[in-house]
C-alpha cells in the first residue's frame, strides 16, 4: 500500500520540508534499484523453499517499514534510508510469491486464478487514495502511515499464517500430470525452460521489454495521478476519488483480461490492451479535455495499466513453464522494477522542468504503442 500514498503526501511534504517532487518520489527509483539484485534472489529462494517461509517474515518487516516512514524528519538521507528498509523487506512479498503459489496450484483456469490474485494489487489503488487523503487531512501524514501499516500487515499476517500452505509438492504433482509425453522428465523435475533457454528466448525478451514499458507508465500514474488530475482543474477531493476509480478499472481489467487470455490469443489481447492506453492518453491532452473525457480516459488507462502484471505473468508462465519460474520471473521482475522506478522519476523530473505533466502524457503515447507491438500475436507454445 505504501507506494500508493506518495501522490497524497507530495504537497504536505513539500510544504513541511521544502522538498521538490523529484526528491519525494525518487524513493520509487530507490525501490527499483533495490529490486534489481533482490528479485532474482527471491525467485531462487522460492524455487528452493516455497511461499510460506518468505511471506510470513516479509509481512512483519514490510509492516514495520511502512510505519517507519512516519519518522521522516526533513533529512533526505533519512527519507531514503526509511524507504530503503521498506523496499528490502517488501522484496520478499512481491508478486512472484503469490503468483507462483497460484500457478503451482492451478492448471485449468490458471489465467483467471492469477487475475483474481492480482486484483489485490489493484485493490490498493482503489482503497489507498481516499483513505490516505482522509488520514492526511484529519490527523496528519505521519499518523496515516502508521495506521496504514496496521490495517495492512495485521490481517495479512493472520490470513497467511492460518491459510497459506506450501505449494512445491502440489506444483510437482500438477505439472508432472501435464508434462509433454514426448519430453520425459527426470524424477522430480518440473517441465519448462532452463535458464539458458530462457536467456535465448526472443519471446521472453519481448514480454519483459513490453511489460517494463507499461510498468513505467503505470507506476508514474500511481504516484502522480492525484497531482496530474489536480493540474487539469479537478479539486483535490475529487482527484482522490478519481484515483480510486482508476484503481477499480484496474481490477475490472485484470478479471476481464484473465478470462479472455485463456479463450483468445494471449498476445493479441495484451497488445490491444496496451494500445488502448495510447488512445486514452491522447484525450488527456489540452485540446480534447472535458470533465467527462478525463473520467473516461482515466478509466481506460486504469483498465489497461491494471492488466500489466496479469499479461506478464500469464505469458511468462506459458512460455517458460515452472521448472525455473521463480528465477526467470525474478529476473524479468528486476527489469520491470528498474522501469517502474525510472518512470516515476521521469514524471517528477518532467514536472519540475516544465511545470506541467503534458510532456509526460505525450511521451507515453508512442511508448504504449511500442509495448503493444512487442507482444502482438506472440507465440506462447513451447
Amino acid at each position: 500500500m505504501a507506494p500508493h500514498t506518495l501522490g497524497l503526501v507530495v504537497q504536505p511534504l513539500s510544504h513541511e520540508f521544502g522538498w521538490s517532487r523529484t526528491q519525494i518520489t525518487a524513493v520509487i527509483t530507490l525501490g527499483a534499484l533495490i529490486a534489481i539484485p533482490f528479485s532474482p534472489v527471491v525467485g531462487a529462494l522460492f524455487d528452493r523453499f516455497g511461499t510460506r517461509y518468505l511471506a510470513l517474515p516479509g509481512i512483519v518487516l514490510a509492516g514495520l517499514g511502512c510505519a517507519g516512514i512516519s519518522l521522516a524528519n526533513g533529512s533526505t538521507t533519512q527519507w531514503f534510508i526509511l524507504w530503503g528498509f521498506f523496499w528490502i523487506a517488501e522484496s520478499s512479498i512481491k508478486v512472484i510469491i503469490w503468483t507462483a503459489a497460484v500457478m503451482a496450484a492451478f492448471n485449468a483456469a490458471r489465467s483467471m486464478a492469477l487475475s483474481i490474485t492480482l486484483c489485490g494489487v489493484a485493490f490498493s489503488s482503489v482503497v489507498v487514495p481516499p483513505l490516505m487523503r482522509l488520514l492526511v487531512d484529519n490527523i496528519g501524514w505521519r499518523e496515516g502511515y502508521v495506521i496504514l501499516a496496521a490495517i495492512w500487515s495485521v490481517p495479512t499476517f493472520l490470513l497467511c499464517y492460518f491459510f497459506l500452505g506450501e505449494s512445491r509438492g502440489r506444483q510437482k504433482s500438477v505439472e508432472v500430470k501435464i508434462a509433454d509425453a514426448h519430453e520425459p522428465l527426470a524424477a522430480g523435475e518440473l517441465p519448462g525452460m532452463t535458464m539458458k533457454e530462457a536467456a535465448r528466448s526472443l519471446a521472453l525478451w519481448r514480454v519483459g521489454i513490453s511489460t517494463s514499458i507499461m510498468m513505467a507508465i503505470a507506476s508514474c500514474f500511481i504516484v502522480h495521478i492525484v497531482p496530474l488530475i489536480t493540474e487539469m482543474g479537478v479539486n483535490r477531493s475529487d482527484a482522490a476519488l478519481l484515483a480510486s476509480l482508476y484503481g477499480i478499472a484496474g481490477v475490472v481489467g485484470k478479471l476481464v483480461t484473465g478470462w479472455m487470455m485463456e479463450r483468445i490469443d494471449g498476445g493479441l489481447i495484451g497488445a490491444l490492451t496496451n494500445a488502448a492506453t495510447a488512445i486514452a492518453l491522447i484525450f488527456l491532452l489540452d485540446p480534447f479535455r472535458t470533465e467527462m473525457v478525463i473520467v473516461a480516459a482515466l478509466i481506460i488507462v486504469g483498465y489497461s495499466n491494471g492488466t500489466k502484471l496479469q499479461i506478464c505473468v500469464y505469458l511468462t508462465g506459458s512460455l517458460a513453464g515452472l521448472r525455473n519460474y521463480g528465477k526467470i520471473f525474478g529476473t524479468i521482475s528486476s527489469a520491470i522494477a528498474l522501469a517502474s522506478g525510472l518512470g516515476v522519476l521521469l514524471g517528477g523530473m518532467i514536472y519540475d522542468s516544465f511545470g506541467s505533466y503534458q510532456a509526460m502524457v505525450i511521451a507515453f503515447i508512442p511508448a504504449s504503442l511500442l509495448a503493444a507491438a512487442l507482444i502482438f500475436r506472440i507465440n506462447t507454445s513451447r
